[in-house]
């Protein structure tokens, strides 16, 4: 279990938190708010300190250091790093694809549609948490569908339809139906599908994986019923 701390000063609420791999620090008066965050060990060598101590004062900076220092032996946050390995590990089990480089920048790469999309005889219609699949020879019959979150986008290939929704990603057959769906332990968190895109007959979601200190992005190959066949980690500005 995180562990955060409040404190009001005026009209501006600061919070500070304790999360598996990460310290973070947030203020904001309701009309925008500023935000950092650092590894613990990072914050144990002095990041952020001086905020917190400031926004704060030293007892609650004690706490906090304190809470830190004894995250290793606290079964919550080491269950939760164990979670946040094997979110890593999944990723680095996906094989580097140097192909995938800048790929959803191509102009022939088609990106996913937030309303629907249609193959030639198939249409997806996206409403909310779901939506309907209307094919062309059944003008009186709609095929439902739900999601786990709001849809970013949907490409087709052979009448299947590939979704981004709720950060993570649905496979919608010609009838509806459910054919592939991403898995909730490993996406939707920390780890998410922000953008679907079609280039050629490849299908290809955009990730991004928010833990510290790098907070890596990039491209997923995706293939139905083979799941995802290469990955491209983008690359920091120099």
């Amino acid at each position: 279990m995180n562990a955060q701390w409040t404190a009001s000063h005026h009209d501006t609420l600061c919070t500070v938190s304790v999360t598996a791999m990460e310290v973070v620090h947030a203020s904001g008066t309701g009309h925008g708010e500023l935000a950092g965050s650092c590894s613990h060990e990072e914050f144990l060598t002095g990041r952020l300190q001086d905020l917190v101590l400031r926004d704060f004062g030293p007892e609650i900076l004690a706490e906090v250091l304190t809470r830190v220092r004894n995250a290793p032996d606290q079964a919550e946050l080491r269950a939760e790093r164990d979670r946040l390995k094997r979110m890593q590990h999944f990723l680095a089990a996906i094989p580097l694809d140097p192909t995938l480089q800048n790929l959803d920048q191509d102009p022939s790469t088609i990106t996913g549609k937030v309303t629907g999309v249609r193959s030639a005889s198939i249409s997806l219609v996206i409403d909310g948490l779901g939506g309907h699949v209307q094919p062309d020879d059944e003008p009186d019959r709609q095929h439902p569908f739900r999601l786990i979150g709001d849809a970013y986008g949907a490409v087709e290939r052979d009448d299947c339809f590939y979704l981004a929704a709720g950060h993570g990603y649905a496979v919608i057959g010609p009838q509806g139906q459910l054919l592939d769906a991403s898995d909730p332990e490993l996406f939707g968190t920390e780890l998410r599908i922000r953008r679907v895109y079609r280039h050629h007959d490849r299908i290809l979601f955009r990730w991004a994986l928010a833990l510290p200190p790098h907070y890596p992005k990039g491209l997923l190959a995706y293939a139905l019923g083979k799941g995802f066949s290469g990955r491209w980690q983008d690359l920091e500005p120099a």
